[in-house]
């Protein structure tokens, strides 16, 4: 969010408020989770597209630089935590690298 605004991750857009929809930047499919780490905001059509596919390098460098922020911001013990443990154990390259064996 930004001044406001829901922001795709991908694009950087403002989403208006019936175009929001949530995506598994590794995909579901492959980590059957919804681990809030692993979750980002789109537009539906991005995250239709998107389907299953492999993200790229720089996907993931973002996802792993907003999971930081979002650490700092999230009040939820829950999800903080979540976060932390993501961050801590290097949740994302390790799913990362293992989807792309």
């Amino acid at each position: 969010m930004e001044d406001g605004n829901i922001i795709d991750f991908y694009t950087g857009k403002v989403l208006e408020a019936n175009d929001i929809s949530i995506d598994h930047v590794i995909p579901w499919s492959f980590m059957y989770s919804d681990d809030i780490w692993n979750l980002v905001i789109t537009s539906k059509s991005v995250n239709s597209s998107k389907s299953n596919s492999v993200p790229s390098k720089k996907v993931i460098r973002r996802l792993e630089e907003r999971n930081k922020e979002l650490v700092e911001i999230v009040k939820d013990p829950k999800y903080h935590e979540e976060l932390q443990v993501a961050i801590d154990n290097n949740y994302v390259q390790k799913f990362y690298v293992a989807l792309r064996l």
